[in-house]
């Protein structure tokens, strides 16, 4: 249950439940549920199978969908802000010989060199 906002914080603030608080309680249920399922195979009874079918599953899912939200919240910034591979990759040809400094782009084919002799009807480049 979230705790009551503080004095200046919204309500909206109060109820977001921070990642390594989320990220603990997935593992903790992933560890009670390893145990369920545990007690289901050591004892091959019906209660214990049960259990560890139903909760055992239950929890183990419930953690799996918390891990998931706690990686998806941090990867949201990341994606969200702008890439910075792409402005390291310079689209000024450096080297008119080379495929890659010819390139006026990224994932662009470059054009054949002026002088590269032409292909005739039949011929495969290597």
């Amino acid at each position: 249950m979230p705790w009551a906002a503080a004095p200046g914080m919204g309500s909206k603030d109060a109820m977001k439940v921070r990642s390594p608080r989320l990220l603990q309680l997935a593992c903790i249920l992933s560890l009670v549920s390893f145990a369920l399922i545990a007690w289901g195979i050591i004892v091959p009874m019906p209660v214990p199978v049960i259990f560890a079918m139903s909760m055992g599953q239950g929890l183990g899912t419930v953690a799996v969908v918390l891990f998931a939200i706690v990686v998806l919240r941090d990867l949201k910034p990341r994606m969200l802000a702008p890439s910075q591979a792409l402005e390291t990759v310079s689209t000024k040809p450096e080297d008119s010989d080379s495929p890659a400094g010819a390139a006026s782009g990224v994932g662009e084919v470059p054009p054949p060199p002026a002088n590269a002799p032409k292909a005739e009807a039949g011929e495969h480049e290597p």
